[in-house]
């Protein structure tokens, strides 16, 4: 490769760069301001409710959802271009200017060397819950409290529930509580633990994220038994 060619490498790479951090900067800016609209919107509905009556709680899940399911799409994208400027631009980067001493994209790299990072990770898991998960789920109790009990109460309770339990099962998924940045896999290593201290013959043991129930579930290769959420013990028939 000619100097000349190098040039237009490194520049182009470089360009590709700047786009991405300019896209980042923007989602990150857009995914922060989510947590604010959704208190914004919960105080809306808590004003309605008392002007109105308590009906109008019925109205924060769906919004709250809606604005949690924004969040996390912004925030998988954060992540991914992060993932994409360490493990692909920055190393081939790094090879074109193999004679420079100074690390490339250093400051891309997971943790920036913060040893408390998985710390802040999980507060900030807890607050994303807490907003887009927890304040409806306060909403949905008092409702059922204040509205008298019929059939299609019922049905809007039992399906802004599930939309609520889908966005914390993807919440939780998503986010980066390992000790090494991932869900994943921690989770892998929980199932591994699990699995070779409780294993035996048809039984096993694991942790799962997305499995937020409790009770049994029967199926045609396995029985299902969940007696906290996130922990399954499968019989494989």
């Amino acid at each position: 490769m000619t100097a000349a060619t190098l040039d237009v490498a490194v520049q182009v790479m470089l360009a590709e760069y700047k786009q991405l951090k300019d896209e980042q900067r923007t989602r990150i800016g857009f995914r922060d301001n989510l947590i604010y609209a959704v208190l914004i919107a919960s105080a809306a509905v808590a004003s309605a409710t008392a002007a109105r009556g308590a009906v109008f709680l019925a109205l924060l899940p769906p919004v709250a959802a809606l604005l949690g399911w924004a969040y996390l799409m912004n925030d998988i994208k954060v992540t991914q271009i992060g993932d994409y400027l360490r493990t692909e631009l920055g190393p081939a980067l790094a090879e074109l200017t193999a004679g420079l001493t100074v690390p490339v994209f250093g400051w891309e790299q997971p943790g920036h060397g913060d040893p408390h990072r998985r710390r802040r990770k999980s507060v900030q898991l807890a607050a994303d819950l807490t907003a887009f998960c927890g304040l409806p789920l306060v909403a949905l109790a008092v409702l059922g409290h204040l509205v008298p009990r019929s059939l299609p109460v019922a049905l809007v309770v039992a399906v802004e529930l599930g939309m609520l339990g889908v966005l914390a099962a993807e919440i939780i998924r998503a986010a980066e509580v390992g000790p090494t940045g991932s869900w994943a896999e921690l989770r892998r290593k929980w199932q591994i633990r699990l699995r070779a201290g409780l294993s035996a013959g048809r039984f096993a043991v694991y942790f799962q994220p997305r499995d937020l129930w409790v009770g049994v579930y029967v199926a045609e290769p396995a029985v299902y038994v969940c007696p906290i959420p996130c922990l399954v013990v499968r019989w494989s028939r």
